[in-house]
């Protein structure tokens, strides 16, 4: 059962979570892009693309469910098979009345009629678990990340920035920025322009210290950038991101987020 009807109950997860992506980002790219679809009247090739995802998560699921009624079915047939091949073995090797065996075959049957729910329940769980194994990964996986452990040492930024052979990557391998040297002068305005995905945001997100460089170092006033001193340097970065997200409050609660010196009394 193991290696056979549970082998393919996890194919068929795998193939579920694939599917089950694909049908989220339609979902998504329809309702973010809706006016542009209607414009360009490209709604039947969503319509085809969401179909074909749909039945590939109905079969996954189809396939889930069909299969885990397979081990009851399987167990149920070679339990009771023994004890008939048992009862029938004993009536042609004896050739005589086996009622005096009949109590421990009795015995057996009941045995096996008890046990046989407690291992249906077993084999239908680790079943489930191997289906849904791929969802549980990707969650553990997004989960697990080391904590930021941040000093409370004060950055202080009287002169300039200075960065120095700053190289990061989202992936191995993949360098985003690579030998990035650059100074910038306190009370000067920078500006950095280039095609979408050079980079840019990446770059910036390191300076004001939500990502860290895998090589290369950011020096405040030649203090070097750190997890002392970051959590502090956070604070004095004022952000206005590309996509701005309103908290669920006031707009002077927004403006503040936090900082009750900033709020506006009523």
């Amino acid at each position: 059962m193991i290696k056979t009807i549970s082998k393919k109950i996890k194919e068929a997860g795998n193939k579920r979570e694939i599917v089950l992506t694909k049908f989220y980002e339609i979902i998504n790219r329809s309702f973010g892009n809706f006016k542009l679809i209607k414009l360009k009247s490209k709604g039947e090739d969503i319509l085809r693309d969401f179909g074909k995802s749909s039945y590939s998560y109905a079969q996954a699921n189809i396939t889930n469910a069909t299969l885990n009624h397979v081990p009851r079915l399987f167990l149920e047939a070679i339990g009771f098979g023994v004890i008939i091949f048992i009862i029938t073995y004993m009536v042609w090797k004896t050739e005589e009345n086996i009622s005096n065996a009949l109590p421990i075959v009795s015995m057996f049957v009941l045995a096996l009629y008890r046990l046989m729910p407690s291992v249906n329940r077993i084999m239908t769980s680790y079943n489930q678990i191997l289906y849904f194994r791929k969802s549980l990964d990707i969650v553990h996986s997004d989960l697990m990340y080391d904590n930021e452990n941040l000093g409370s040492q004060p950055a202080t930024f009287e002169d300039e920035i200075i960065i120095k052979n700053l190289a990061f990557e989202y992936e191995n391998n993949v360098n985003v920025l690579n030998s990035i040297n650059l100074t910038i002068k306190k009370g000067t305005k920078i500006a950095f322009i280039g095609e979408s995905g050079s980079g840019k945001s990446t770059l910036v997100d390191i300076i004001i210290g939500l990502y860290k460089p895998i090589n290369g170092a950011i020096y405040i006033d030649d203090v070097n950038l750190n997890n002392a001193n970051i959590k502090d340097w956070r604070k004095k970065v004022g952000y206005i991101p590309q996509n701005v997200y309103l908290f669920d409050g006031t707009v002077a609660e927004n403006v503040a987020f936090g900082n009750s010196f900033f709020r506006l009394k009523s």
